[in-house]
């Protein structure tokens, strides 16, 4: 219990100003990738006591690098990021009485498993969780490293069950997807594949530039969905020239090919 206290004094002590140095580049915001908007709506319900039972946890799978720990700080500083969102005159009254995030990895290199360090949080921090009394929004990073991580997940899911006092967002490899979809915890939770990014997110996220609007879809319905080859010629052509001229106005459409090409589809 000591080494547990003692871990739980120092990391406390320290994570949001960890978690700060994710969500700003060069004392700017940095804008969310378009997940965010799916985790922004599950936090919504949630704080507004809307939130279904299979809703309450939340995996994340990805490899390393998409920005799964940016998303994560961006969680917990939510309140920055909705400035010039529809949600912030929604969210004038709400009640969260406690925001946690830990680094999964952190606890096994102490030997502390995430089942002793969420039991100690309950105990001494939270109250009990089984009756509802606080509202927790835990974030878990690289949940993978506890090999009992499903299970303890699935406690917190019984735990919690017809109340609206918890959310988890979890994040892992993208094998924490394949050990969910052999255990309980299939029933019990939602899972969203945080992918690199695409093109259009590359501009928006490190440029500010907004490709004309339904895009993607565009461009996979002229590619899948066409009768021939020469339809499907014939449509992305059509589909390139409002990008192309959108993107010569701003100057800057061979840079930013190139870098999109050099750098890859990864945010860092």
């Amino acid at each position: 219990m000591q080494k547990i206290q003692e871990f739980y004094a120092k990391w406390n002590s320290e994570m949001e100003p960890l978690l700060n140095s994710y969500i700003y580049e060069n004392e700017n915001l940095i804008v969310p990738r378009f997940i965010y908007s799916h985790l922004e709506r599950y936090l919504f319900k949630f704080l507004t006591n809307q939130l279904a039972d299979e809703e309450k946890i939340i995996l994340l799978p990805g490899l390393r690098g998409v920005g799964k720990t940016t998303l994560l700080a961006q969680l917990f500083f939510f309140e920055k990021f909705l400035q010039k969102r529809t949600l912030k005159k929604h969210l004038k009254h709400y009640t969260l009485d406690f925001r946690f995030y830990i680094s999964v990895d952190e606890l096994m290199l102490r030997g502390i498993t995430l089942a002793e360090f969420l039991d100690f949080l309950e105990t001494n921090l939270w109250g009990s969780l089984a009756r509802g009394q606080k509202k927790v929004l835990l974030l878990l990073d690289e949940v993978q490293y506890d090999p009992k991580w499903d299970l303890t997940l699935k406690k917190l899911y019984d735990k919690t069950v017809n109340k609206h006092n918890l959310l988890v967002v979890a994040t892992g490899s993208a094998a924490i997807s394949l050990k969910r979809q052999s255990s309980d915890l299939i029933r019990r939770s939602i899972i969203l594949h945080v992918l690199p990014e695409k093109y259009t997110e590359f501009l928006n996220v490190h440029h500010g530039i907004t490709p004309p609007t339904g895009l993607s879809d565009s461009i996979k319905e002229a590619l899948f969905f066409q009768s021939t080859a020469e339809e499907v010629e014939k449509t992305l052509k059509e589909l390139s020239l409002p990008l192309a001229t959108y993107l010569i106005s701003q100057g800057t459409r061979r840079f930013f090919e190139k870098e999109y090409l050099l750098k890859g589809a990864f945010p860092f």
